[in-house]
């Protein structure tokens, strides 16, 4: 092989700087544009790819995420009610969503109503109500739910008789409705409707006698086309009394969440003595939370923390009036435990904790770090910028004695496919980016020390573009972190310590073995900048043209 002049060695090495300032060039926007599509790609499609990644990764490396076992904080029951003869599997929950199940053995309180299996299949026996219990084998797990049966189903009902037709002018009677063979069935599932309600009206499952006369009721079921009309007759009270007033035993009523109480024992006081006590209701809840449901006749059972007001109105005075405000509140816990749906969490990014009580979610608590650096709400969502273990409590604010704690971690990956996923999406792509975008400076700005500054700037902006990209306003299930921002401008840190590293051991093996070619590249690359790096041909070697061409 032929020598070459020091000309044609300075006109080869233009060539090659010449290459790789273009290529670094077009890789580093080319890199950039993959970032903020890949910031911009909705959530769905953004995780089927970092999923293929990590499994791939995971079938070469053989490493498998071990599923997180939650730990089960109670337990929930729900059941559809149901006619005589039929059945219905119990629903269990198992609280939080995703806890580990455990085995229970499940009780009905009223056998005549409803029968449990061990498998939780619910049998409806004839009408009536029943608790149906559920508890776990160690006996820590308890629970139950009140389900009903509703008698004969209409589609066979032939007949149906009532308990009583003939009332008193100012009374009041609960409805008993029966079939053919004299079974029970429920009064609210059929549609029932007076033809004379000056004389006879129809509260619910009540009638209410209001003057003397007769009334026909008519009963019918819209699914089973079954109907029936009744006559009633209301005779004349001798002793009926207009009332003039109402008022309750006292204007509030405390009470707990789970808790029943009959309206007509609070009502003590009407005016005049003896007067008819005969009243619609209605209701207004606080805040549009539903805090009591009506039961049967005048009760009421408490099925949420939150305020409510009763009103009750004379059916003979429309002006004799009486209100009642319901202020409900929490049970009281006799224990607590917490919930995470993660033990590991990860820095930057916010959780929802939960304690769980008795018999399920316990809002009245109140939280706190008693242990390690983090923040937590009333909300109970944490989150923390620093990596470590913390300990976090939950206290009843109903009863101070009654706590729970919980030991979690954070740490700047959550699992295995979460570790890819960061190292892949943002520090493997900003590192190519630090990499291909310093070595571009590095060659065209002057002077060459402030190619890092430059370098880790666009980084840092770039990675602020992309998170922007991912707010949930701008991207469909996705979300901007600071955290991911730091670990973006790392990358970018990496890809200019490799560049300077790759440039330094370069510059270290040229200089020691091939001295005279290390004096050559060094006037070469003084001569390169930003004009002179994308020319055919440069000024280093205008001034000997001829000695390059000759042979």
């Amino acid at each position: 092989m032929r020598n070459l002049t020091t000309v044609q060695k300075k006109h080869k090495y233009y060539r090659t700087i010449r290459g790789l300032t273009i290529a670094s060039l077009v890789l580093a926007i080319v890199l950039c544009l993959i970032i903020l599509i890949e910031g911009a790609t909705p959530a769905e499609l953004s995780a089927k790819q970092s999923n293929f990644v990590s499994d791939v990764i995971k079938s070469v490396l053989k490493r498998e995420d071990k599923p997180e076992v939650m730990a089960l904080a109670g337990i929930s029951i729900s059941a559809e009610s149901g006619f005589t003869d039929e059945s219905t599997q119990m629903d269990v929950d198992y609280l939080p969503s995703g806890a580990a199940p455990c085995a229970l053995t499940f009780t009905s309180s009223n056998l005549k109503a409803a029968t449990v299996s061990e498998d939780g299949v619910i049998t409806y026996v004839g009408y009536g109500k029943s608790t149906i219990t559920a508890e776990s084998a160690s006996g820590r797990f308890k629970t139950s739910t009140v389900v009903e049966c509703y008698g004969t189903n209409p589609k066979h009902i032939t007949d149906l008789s009532v308990n009583k037709t003939i009332l008193t002018q100012g009374t009041r009677t609960t409805l008993a409705l029966y079939d053919q063979n004299g079974n029970r069935v429920k009064t609210s599932i059929f549609k029932i409707k007076s033809d004379n309600k000056s004389v006879l009206k129809i509260d619910g499952s009540r009638t209410l006698g209001l003057s003397e006369g007769t009334a026909n009721v008519t009963f019918s079921h819209k699914k089973s086309n079954f109907s029936r009309t009744v006559k009633f007759t209301v005779n004349e009270n001798p002793d009926f009394v207009i009332p003039e007033s109402f008022a309750f035993e006292s204007d509030v009523l405390n009470v707990t969440v789970g808790d029943t109480f009959d309206l007509d024992k609070l009502l003590t006081a009407v005016t005049p003595n003896g007067a008819s006590t005969l009243y619609t209701t209605s209701v207004d809840f606080a805040d549009d939370v539903e805090t009591i449901e009506w039961q049967s006749a005048n009760r009421y059972e408490v099925q949420n923390a939150g305020r409510a007001t009763i009103t009750v109105t004379s059916c003979f005075n429309p002006a004799c009036t009486a209100t009642l405000t319901i202020n409900s509140v929490e049970a009281v816990p006799t224990s607590l435990s917490i919930v995470s749906r993660n033990s590991r969490l990860v820095i930057g990014k916010s959780y929802t904790l939960k304690a769980y009580g008795d018999s399920g979610y316990v809002d009245c608590v109140n939280w706190q770090i008693i242990r390690g650096k983090a923040k937590i709400n009333d909300s109970g969502i944490i989150t923390s910028n620093l990596a470590g273990k913390i300990t976090v409590r939950a206290t009843s604010t109903l009863d101070p004695t009654v706590y729970a704690d919980i030991d979690l971690e954070f740490a700047l990956f959550q699992n295995f496919k979460s570790m890819v996923r960061t190292m892949v999406g943002h520090l493997g792509l900003f590192m190519l980016f630090g990499i291909c975008l310093s070595l571009f400076l590095f060659l065209v700005v002057k002077p060459r020390g402030i190619y890092p500054l430059i370098t880790l700037g666009c980084g840092f902006i770039v990675g602020i573009i992309s998170e922007l990209l991912q707010m949930p306003t701008v991207t469909t299930g996705r979300y901007a972190s600071w955290t991911d921002v730091l670990i973006d401008t790392s990358g970018t840190f990496c890809g200019i310590a490799i560049t300077s590293i790759v440039i330094l051991l370069y510059v270290l093996i040229k200089k020691k073995f091939r001295g005279d070619d290390f004096t050559i590249v060094s006037n070469v690359f003084s001569s390169t900048h930003g004009t002179t790096a994308f020319r055919r041909h440069g000024k280093l070697i205008a001034t000997d043209d001829s000695e390059y061409k000759r042979k």
